[in-house]
């Protein structure tokens, strides 16, 4: 179980800027100029400004956010802002944690930009977060996520980051945007690979990607959260002592009093009971 969400990475590259260009698809740092296109319509601007309102009012209900985007889909279905249209619905939906509809409209900005990294990190985490051990597609969509995972990899440790920063779709980020950006990739990629190898009681596999996560968590919470989903790894695998331990460290992250705090406490009884007396640390 994981209590928190995780970070998104940078706005720029979700590509919500509806009034803007679409974003820059992942595979190329300085794509070529798109063609020339025409303008948006008068009817079009409207369209996009009454989904970003709607993305943009806490209230929306998800039925009326659909119907927007149903609606500009069928209205402007050449639109050259379709996939930033479909990468704000997958915002939407990853912001409320309504999985299948993520999935879908994940899935189908992927069709348009296969190598979008936003798509690909979003996807990535929520499929390993959501599925369940009964879904006859299990296996199909644990691999679907670590493909995912390991482009967003490919394209994070690409990255070369001078102290002037870092340019990368057509984007300019300063040093540290672009570190930010590197740990809000590569951080949840990791953990997406450690949630897909405990789904498949790959329990050393786990743990190493785990522990892989860390280096790129910068809070204490997510850092809590890191090390309780490590303890949980190694304790599957029957490993006592580095699940204490693991553990003891988790609870030093974890702000007092928390529902984090609660959970690691219970699976440091548990695992401690396991272990057996006097095996406590």
């Amino acid at each position: 179980m994981r209590v928190r969400e995780c970070v998104p990475v940078l706005a720029l590259l979700a590509g919500f800027a509806l009034a803007q260009a679409p974003p820059a698809q992942a595979a190329s740092p300085s794509p070529p100029a798109a063609a020339a296109q025409p303008a948006a319509s008068p009817a079009e601007r409207a369209a996009l400004g009454n989904i970003a309102k709607l993305f943009n009012d806490p209230a929306t209900q998800p039925e009326i956010f659909d119907q927007a985007i149903s609606g500009f889909r069928q209205q402007f279905p050449h639109s050259r802002q379709m996939l930033t249209v479909l990468i704000t619905a997958v915002r939407f939906h990853r912001r409320r944690g309504d999985y299948l509809p993520e999935l879908h409209y994940g899935m189908e900005a992927l069709k348009l930009d296969p190598n979008n990294l936003y798509t690909l990190s979003s996807l990535g985490m929520a499929i390993p977060e959501n599925v369940k051990s009964t879904d006859l597609d299990l296996d199909q969509r644990l691999a679907q996520a670590e493909s995912y995972d390991h482009q967003v990899l490919t394209v994070a440790q690409s990255f070369t980051i001078t102290p002037q920063g870092m340019t990368y779709g057509g984007n300019h980020f300063t040093a540290a945007q672009a570190h930010i950006l590197r740990a809000n990739l590569a951080g949840p990629a990791y953990a997406s690979m450690g949630r897909i190898a405990l789904i498949r009681k790959q329990y050393a596999a786990a743990s190493a990607a785990y522990k892989q996560a860390l280096a790129f968590e910068t809070t204490p919470t997510a850092k809590a959260q890191t090390w309780y989903d490590v303890a949980v790894a190694e304790a599957a695998a029957g490993h006592m002592p580095p699940a204490q331990a693991a553990l003891k460290t988790a609870l030093g992250f974890a702000p007092q009093g928390s529902l984090l705090s609660a959970m690691i406490l219970r699976e440091l009884q548990r695992v401690n009971a396991a272990a057996g007396p006097g095996s406590a640390q």
